[in-house]
């Protein structure tokens, strides 16, 4: 994971936490003798990774530990791994851009724009969502959120042409292969003389994003 700015860091640590305390004490003298910073104790905190999860960068990182879990020789395959997970808040504040009740909403100040940004758009922000979560082990969860950005999306489009979320789904509707899977995607293109069109369209990356096999 590429880390934004050189203050963000993460060290882990097997031992004792009477150690852990001592590593941060040495580093908070280190950083006021050496480079005149102050360590921020509102932000550095030392969790017990087994049984808490330690939030960085928007992930939650724990210790996995689930003894159910075998591999094909019969052995526990995931006790003691390093766990990154997508916070259940971080998928809820995405959706709530595109719900209102608990049901997903058209965004009234989209419609000005063409059906090619419209959808564009929202596959833009899906992607940049899902991708960013990539290490996640519960990024099969971001079907719930997919589905409700993908009704957020054809309800626009309804609002836009007066017309019905069935109707929009009818007229954007394709198929496109990714990896040699097959999915229903919503798509438009903007035909250019001389040159290939431009395609809007829910392409799966990293998991089907408007789609469904």
């Amino acid at each position: 994971m590429q880390l934004p700015r050189a203050t963000h860091r993460l060290l882990g640590f097997s031992g004792p936490k009477q150690e852990a305390v001592n590593i941060k004490e040495e580093i908070r003298t280190f950083l006021a003798a050496e480079l005149k910073l102050t360590l921020s104790e509102a932000k550095t905190l030392i969790t017990h990774a087994k049984t808490e999860k330690a939030r960085f960068l928007g992930y939650d990182i724990h210790v996995l530990q689930q003894d159910t879990k075998h591999d094909r020789r019969g052995q526990r395959s995931i006790n003691g791994v390093i766990g990154f997970r997508i916070p259940d808040e971080k998928m809820k504040d995405k959706a709530r851009l595109y719900k209102k009740g608990g049901k997903a909403i058209h965004r009234k100040e989209r419609t000005i724009n063409s059906d090619f940004d419209i959808i564009a758009q929202y596959q833009s922000e899906f992607r940049g969502f899902a991708q960013y979560y990539l290490l996640a082990y519960n990024a099969h969860q971001l079907h719930n959120l997919k589905r409700i950005i993908e009704l957020s999306l054809a309800r626009t489009l309804a609002n836009k042409f007066k017309t019905t979320v069935n109707k929009i789904f009818k007229k954007y509707k394709t198929t496109r292969e990714t990896d040699g899977q097959s999915y229903n995607v919503l798509q438009t293109e903007v035909k250019r003389e001389g040159k290939q069109p431009l395609v809007s369209n829910g392409k799966p990356y990293p998991s089907p994003v408007w789609g469904r096999q």
